[in-house]
């Protein structure tokens, strides 16, 4: 029975017919279920809606938690808040993002999925993860000197004069590879479709060529990103540690590529340029490249990001 001791609360609240007899639990049920009440009108023969002109009385948000509760898939709410961690986790099971829940005073990441073997993971239980991580992934004082020693090796090797011409053959070939995509359209080899999507990939690889190109004589640019980039991960953990809760939840979506929970297993997975520092420092000071450019552009705007931030 959908709603116990009807006649009881239906008399309580008035909700009777003219004739003042209480109305059917099927008067009441097509009561709950129409879309009127939110604003929206429902035709009887083909089933659409269409906004009304009429005031709604309700907002469709409660008429949606009503029509959850009448098919039994109303979970039992508790309190959810917009907590640090919020949708950052994937459940490995069903692919769902994991909402946060406080009881009892601690926060659980759970995934709502309906018998879902995936359960939850406390929060404080996650962050321990996420430290535990990127200690592992910390520059030891040898590390950070060995890949001192490269960064200068690649910025020694760097040959402005060479790095030119290979990016302007690099451009010139892109320029060729559109001229074919115009004539495989024009033959009738692809639609315009998967034409406009090539084209806009050509187009960016050529603003990423443009770009390295006129910043090729930046090698001191090139030096202090690098170095900007060491000072990051040589204290990453201490740095998530010590962040403010907006922060942490940035750092995590920054740093791992992959946060997913499987059952009561958490995998995170860090970015390749955190996980591979010595290619990181490759790409940051190494010649430019059209297929490290993006990554390149993306280190650096992480680096902006952090460096806005006021210390604590």
């Amino acid at each position: 029975m959908f709603v116990p001791c009807f006649d009881q609360r239906a008399q309580s609240a008035w909700l009777s017919k003219s004739g003042g007899k209480p109305i059917s639990k099927g008067c009441l049920e097509n009561l709950l279920a129409n879309p009127f009440y939110y604003g929206t009108i429902r035709m009887k023969r083909s089933g659409k809606l269409f906004n009304g002109i009429h005031t709604p009385i309700i907002d469709k948000s409660l008429f949606d938690r009503v029509q959850e509760v009448k098919t039994g898939k109303h979970n039992r709410k508790v309190s959810l808040h917009n907590h640090t961690y919020r949708r950052l986790v994937v459940c490995g099971c069903c692919d769902r993002t994991l909402y946060g829940e406080q009881q009892k005073g601690q926060v659980y990441m759970r995934c709502h999925t309906k018998g879902c073997p995936t359960t939850t993971i406390r929060e404080d239980r996650l962050e321990g993860a996420i430290s535990r991580q990127l200690l592992e992934l910390e520059l030891g004082r040898h590390d950070r000197k060995r890949l001192e020693r490269e960064l200068q090796v690649l910025l020694t090797r760097r040959n402005t004069a060479s790095d030119r011409r290979a990016l302007q053959l690099q451009l010139s070939n892109l320029d060729r590879r559109k001229e074919q995509l115009t004539d495989a359209l024009l033959d009738g080899l692809i639609d315009k479709s998967a034409f406009q999507e090539r084209r806009v990939r050509l187009e960016n690889e050529k603003q990423d060529l443009s770009d390295a190109l006129r910043n090729i004589d930046d090698t001191d640019g090139d030096e202090q990103l690098a170095r900007n980039f060491l000072e990051l991960v040589k204290n990453v953990c201490l740095t998530y540690q010590i962040s403010n809760k907006q922060q942490k939840r940035r750092l995590t979506e920054i740093l791992f590529s992959n946060r997913t929970l499987t059952g009561k297993n958490l995998y995170l997975e860090p970015q390749k340029w955190l996980s591979n520092k010595l290619w990181a420092i490759s790409v940051l000071c190494g010649p430019p490249d059209r297929d490290t450019a993006r990554t390149k552009e993306h280190i650096q705007n992480v680096l902006n990001e952090f460096h806005e931030w006021p210390r604590q």
